[in-house]
């Protein structure tokens, strides 16, 4: 953040997504598929209306299963980008 110039836009914070009780413009998690996929709710719940969230460290065969927990939590997707066998995914609200 300091290296890109970007920390007064930019709040970093250590801890896990059951802590956090705000709602957030952007999410990124590059996790594997069966953690983001177990905390899908709590990402999409964390998401502000009319947000975007990011997964990747997706496996191409893992696709589709993170991406049916996250649409059938109310996300749409909005982009996608592979490289190799692996995956990432832009979803953003439905509101």
């Amino acid at each position: 953040v300091q290296d890109n110039n970007v920390a007064e836009f930019v709040e970093v914070r250590e801890g896990t997504i059951r802590s956090v009780e705000s709602k957030y413009d952007l999410i990124t998690a590059n996790l594997t598929a069966g953690l983001l996929e177990y905390i899908s709710r709590d990402l999409v719940n964390s998401l502000a209306d009319g947000g975007t969230l990011i997964v990747s460290g997706i496996m191409e065969d893992d696709r589709d299963g993170v991406l049916e927990a996250f649409t059938e939590s109310s996300l749409s997707l909005s982009d996608e980008l592979s490289e190799g066998e692996w995956v990432a995914l832009s979803l953003t609200t439905n509101n």
